[in-house]
């Protein structure tokens, strides 16, 4: 196991599994469970919503989901050791749970197209965490349907958003929406035009983007999934597979602020 090092309010570090053959990202923190609900978490249980996603019995159980304070705060702030964030990984864990084929299939996409083209540019700027937000928005907003057909339509308007979020410096939380998860972030204005530039660049060649991709499978999984690359954004094919071993090979967890 290599040492530990801060990833958002966690520690991460690496872990050798023989059995894949590969180490495996581990997150862990301390958190503290509050009573109760906090107040200004209310209204995403009530929230008007125009679509079937999140489904409503997994609103109306969100309640007894516990949420947590985990210790870390604003690094602008002269408080910051003293800080601490507010957690809601269970009820998020649950949200990416009730996805369905296409919602699973598109946001491991997304997380592909992230850590070969967007992260090595905006390292501990912008991460997965902030992509899952984007996600729900979208997902609960109910201007696309969720079915396979709108796969790589769905893909497309994930980083349409992101790019408009980025050169706005305004993500709301998906819970707690008066919180904006890019305070005090990208506000380099070279950084900010390089990623929607390249997001730009990703957009007006998704397929031949992702096919640039490299999984991070295992060898022989990795050969069996390419037999099925994608051909073309009117008839994608199923990514049940893709899904599958990904989640079998890179249990990551993703940052739990």
């Amino acid at each position: 196991m290599s040492d530990f090092h801060e990833h958002g309010p966690c520690s991460s570090s690496s872990v050798n599994f023989d059995i894949v053959c590969r180490s495996i990202d581990l997150d862990t923190t301390e958190g503290i469970q509050c009573s109760k609900w906090p107040v200004v978490a209310l209204e995403w249980t009530s929230r008007e919503r125009n679509s079937i996603w999140p489904p409503k019995h997994l609103i109306d159980k969100a309640l007894d989901f516990p949420v947590h304070v985990v210790p870390v705060g604003d690094p602008t702030s002269d408080e910051c050791p003293l800080e601490w964030r507010r957690s809601f990984s269970y009820v998020e864990r649950e949200l990416v749970w009730s996805f369905n084929e296409t919602q699973l299939n598109s946001f491991v996409l997304l997380k592909t197209i992230f850590k070969a083209f967007l992260e090595p540019v905006a390292k501990d700027i912008l991460s997965t965490y902030h992509l899952k937000t984007i996600f729900f928005w979208i997902c609960e907003g109910g201007s696309i349907k969720l079915q396979q057909s709108n796969l790589i339509r769905l893909l497309k308007l994930c980083l349409q958003v992101l790019k408009e979020y980025i050169s706005r410096r305004t993500l709301k939380h998906f819970i707690v929406s008066n919180h904006n998860l890019f305070y005090h972030k990208f506000e380099n204005s070279d950084l900010r035009e390089g990623l929607v530039n390249i997001i730009d660049c990703i957009l007006s060649n998704i397929i031949s983007a992702l096919q640039q991709c490299r999984l991070p499978l295992e060898d022989v999984k990795l050969r069996q999934f390419e037999k099925s690359v994608i051909v073309s954004e009117e008839n994608p094919p199923s990514l049940t597979k893709l899904s599958q071993i990904q989640i079998e090979l890179s249990q990551e967890a993703d940052e739990c602020i």
